[in-house]
This record gives C-alpha cells, sequence and structure tokens, in this order.
C-alpha cells in the first residue's frame, strides 16, 4: 500500500509538473509574439534611410530642373526662352513697341529668383514653388514722369507744338518714348531698383527615368499677357495737363515762353479734359 501510494504521488507531481511547464512555455511565445508585433507597428512609420535619402536626392533632382528653367528665362535671351520653355515669342511676348527684344533682356537680366519648396502628395506630381523678383518697371516710369529736369527736356517739342496751335500728338508719343526708354535705362544700369515679387509654380510628372515639366509659372509670360507695358506706358489726359502745369512754367522762366502762353497751353488742356469727361458721362 505504501509503494502504490507513493507511486500514485509521484505520478501526480509528474503530471503536475508537466502542465506547468506546457503553461509556462505557451506564456513566454505569446510574449514574444506580442513584442514582436508591437516593435513591428512602432517602426513600420519611421522612414528608413534609404527613403529618406530616395526623397532628398528627388528633390534636389527637381530644384535642380528648375533652377534651368529659370536660368534661361533670367538670361534675357528670348530665342533661348522660347525653344526652353516651347513658347511661342507671341506668347512671350506681346508687340508693343520697337524697343521689344530690348526689354524683355533688360528686364528679366534685372530679375534674381528663389526656389522655395518642392511639394508632392503622391511622389509621382510635384509642384515647385518659385519667386520672382521683377523689376517694377511701372514705378520707374512714374518717377521719371516726375523728374522735373528730364522732362524739361523731353516734353520741350510737344509744349512748343502746342504753343503754335498744333494738335501736338506726334511730339507727345516721342515724348513718352523717350520717357520710356529714360526709365529702361534707369532699370538696366541699377540705378532704379525696386521690384515686385511674382510667385508660380513649376508642374513636374515623374517618369520611370525622369521628370516631365508639365506646367509654367504665369510670369514666364508677363510680357506676353494683358498689355503689360501698354497698361502702364499710356498717359490719360489728366496726366498730359499735370506734366505741361509742371514743364510750361520751366519754359516761362528761362524766357522761351510768355505768361501768356502758357495760361493758353493749359486753359486749351483743360478744356479737353472737361469734354473728355463730359462724353464719358
Amino acid at each position: 500500500m505504501r509503494n502504490r501510494f507513493l507511486y500514485r504521488s509521484l505520478l501526480s507531481a509528474l503530471i503536475l509538473s508537466m502542465a506547468v511547464i506546457s503553461t509556462s512555455c505557451g506564456s513566454l511565445d505569446q510574449s514574444l509574439s506580442r513584442i514582436t508585433t508591437v516593435t513591428s507597428s512602432e517602426t513600420s512609420d519611421v522612414p528608413s534611410e534609404t527613403t529618406k535619402s530616395s526623397t532628398e536626392d528627388s528633390y534636389a533632382a527637381l530644384e535642380d530642373i528648375t533652377r534651368s528653367y529659370m536660368d534661361t528665362l533670367v538670361s534675357g535671351d528670348l530665342a533661348s526662352v522660347c525653344e526652353k520653355y516651347g513658347y511661342k515669342q507671341n506668347e512671350v511676348l506681346q508687340p508693343a513697341s520697337d524697343l521689344d527684344d530690348l526689354v524683355f533682356s533688360i528686364l528679366f537680366q534685372s530679375s534674381t529668383y528663389n526656389v522655395v519648396s518642392v511639394i508632392t502628395s503622391d511622389h509621382s506630381n510635384y509642384s515647385v514653388n518659385v519667386d520672382l523678383s521683377f523689376p517694377d518697371l511701372a514705378s520707374c516710369f512714374d518717377t521719371v514722369l516726375a523728374d522735373r529736369e528730364f522732362m524739361m527736356k523731353a516734353s520741350r517739342d510737344w509744349v512748343f507744338a502746342l504753343k503754335n496751335k498744333e494738335d501736338g500728338e506726334t511730339q507727345k508719343e516721342k515724348m513718352l518714348d523717350y520717357a520710356f526708354k529714360e526709365a529702361l535705362g534707369r532699370v538696366r544700369v541699377g540705378e532704379f531698383t525696386d521690384k515686385k515679387v511674382y510667385s508660380g509654380f513649376f508642374k513636374f510628372h515623374k517618369n520611370p527615368d525622369e521628370y516631365i515639366c508639365e506646367g509654367f509659372p504665369e510670369f514666364v509670360r508677363i510680357l506676353g499677357t494683358g498689355d503689360y507695358i501698354i497698361r502702364f506706358a499710356y498717359v490719360d489726359i489728366l496726366e498730359e495737363y499735370d506734366i505741361l502745369n509742371r514743364c510750361v512754367k520751366y519754359f516761362v522762366s528761362n524766357g522761351e515762353i510768355t505768361e501768356e502762353e502758357a495760361n493758353t497751353i493749359l486753359s486749351e488742356k483743360l478744356d479737353k479734359i472737361s469734354q473728355s469727361m463730359t462724353s464719358e458721362t
């Protein structure tokens, strides 16, 4: 009996120990599984060094391509710009005067640019943001018109045509052309440095081995849309009076015209202003 009891006790102890070992192994396996799963989840959202390097290389390549376009634009070479961007000349520069090519080269050669950022949501289509600092030619033109010393010379033929009872339109156009050239000259030599900043986007699509440019900023065609030059190179009749009012005083002071002649010129211009305002209403 004692031996049978001892045998049963030993057998029970053996079965119990095997159960404990089985349970412990199962718990360890589950714990390892949980640890592996958590570690995988935590690291899946962290970009690998390879992914980060690939993205940086892509952005650097896009910035370089964008600079190649912008370097061509600020070269001021109209033919090169048209070839690079695939535009026709009249899309880039609307004919406005006999100075067209000169206007394009002076303004864009006096421009600077900054590649701001590369943007993408799917790593297939990209936008590259660029700022262009472009000469404020309109403001420069106004500065020239307000330059008393310059305008004394520029307006001379116009004032004397009006003094002689001529319509003076041809002489006025020559004066404005002279002022426009002066404004361009001041921009070219850096005497006038005020700039306007235009922002835009280059659009790229990624093919397996290259980036295809599918869209350009509007400022590339700033001189080819909206009659850019005509908008500010036009002087209305009120501005004509203001120019005359300042200029005739000079010619009176040096004795080239009389006070009466000056008053007549201004009075006739006021009459035309009144007539134009009446016709508009």
